[in-house]
């Protein structure tokens, strides 16, 4: 049976590197699994959940500066997997690691050592914090519902940043800085006029206002690339959760302030399909090239197309100085283009 998981450029290069890593081990084993111990391990050569354990907290110690998980306090160590350095676990652990991280954790020191699921959460909240949209982490995540990717966000620490995201895309909106791309794009643009001239808005004396009204009606959700609009001027979203999460929401819009993601995306795509040609998977070669075309025609050329207007419109400079993502797409604009195209030639 036929199993997906979405993996970018970067887990590609990880993946092919850690399959060459450890193919002379996998041969010796005569194993199918990726990662398979050794004869001198022992002769199971399936790997237990113990030798992992003993494997991430050997990572652990090995990373203890970084991790900074010695000697915790009682009420920070809550969750972690606590180790006590004595002689027996200093020979068991200790003498694994590298000579030069010898020396460095004192006998009846704690290790309070990570679980596999707090490395993913770390990495789930990092993504965030550094400005990548929701729904592309929850895909990178291989979750499956919102519900699932809310709960490992730490609420407290991003609410703050989504509502700011929110606000310059509504603000954005009325002040006409970008237009839309998606689907019925300029009729919503039309029904955001009329509301602020049959509200008699002043974009600027009555901004808070204004801005509280129009999320009414505009109520935002930040997706991969883009946003959707869940519902316009009391027209419910009739898109399933599940299509919305994996972008086949015909409320997604998107503005040239992306392309550099939407790039991002066609790169991790060609990845893709470049490594299922490797592999042989023909099917998800058929069905990535499909998504691939899907992608540069509805969002990735339009998006370029806007980045060129607003290049015409703002002028070369400004837009790199206010858009530093864009500059690798702005000075290649061409080249980009062509490259792309070829793909629905």
């Amino acid at each position: 049976m036929d199993t997906e998981t979405y993996m970018n450029e970067l887990s590609v290069l990880a993946y092919k590197t850690f399959e060459e890593a450890t193919k002379e081990d996998r041969e010796k084993c005569k194993s199918s699994f990726l990662y398979c111990k050794t004869a001198n391990d022992n002769d199971d050569k399936v790997l237990s959940a113990h030798y992992l354990y003993k494997c991430l907290t050997i990572f652990a110690l090995r990373h203890i500066r970084e991790l900074d998980c010695i000697n915790r306090p009682e009420n920070d160590a809550d969750g972690y997997f606590k180790v006590q350095i004595n002689a027996h676990t200093n020979s068991k652990y200790i003498n694994s690691a590298p000579r030069n991280y010898w020396g460095i954790i004192p006998l009846g020191s704690t290790v309070c050592r990570p679980n596999p699921h707090q490395y993913r959460v770390t990495v789930c909240n990092e993504l965030f914090k550094k400005g990548v949209h929701y729904d592309w982490i929850r895909k990178h995540m291989n979750h499956l519902s919102s519900d699932m990717t809310d709960w490992y966000l730490r609420k407290e620490d991003i609410d703050e940043v989504v509502v700011k995201r929110k606000e310059d895309i509504l603000i954005g909106l009325v002040k006409k800085d970008f237009r839309l791309v998606g689907k019925n794009a300029e009729e919503l643009m039309a029904k955001v006029d009329d509301f602020i001239q049959k509200g008699n808005y002043n974009i600027v004396e009555d901004r808070p206002k204004l801005l509280k009204n129009l999320k009414k009606q505009l109520p935002l959700r930040e997706k991969a690339l883009g946003f959707c609009i869940k519902s316009s001027f009391a027209f419910e979203c009739k898109t399933n959760e599940f299509f919305c999460a994996y972008d086949k929401c015909f409320n997604h819009y998107t503005y040239y302030k992306v392309a550099d993601l939407t790039y991002k995306r066609y790169v991790d795509k060609k990845g893709a399909i470049r490594h299922n040609q490797e592999h042989g998977f023909k099917r998800q070669v058929e069905n990535e090239t499909v998504h691939l075309k899907e992608l540069i025609t509805k969002r990735l050329i339009p998006e370029l197309e806007e980045v060129r207007y607003e290049i015409d419109r703002q002028g070369l400079q400004r837009i790199i100085e206010e858009n530093p993502n864009l500059e690798h797409i702005v000075d290649n604009l061409d080249d980009i283009m062509e490259e792309v195209t070829q793909w629905i030639a």
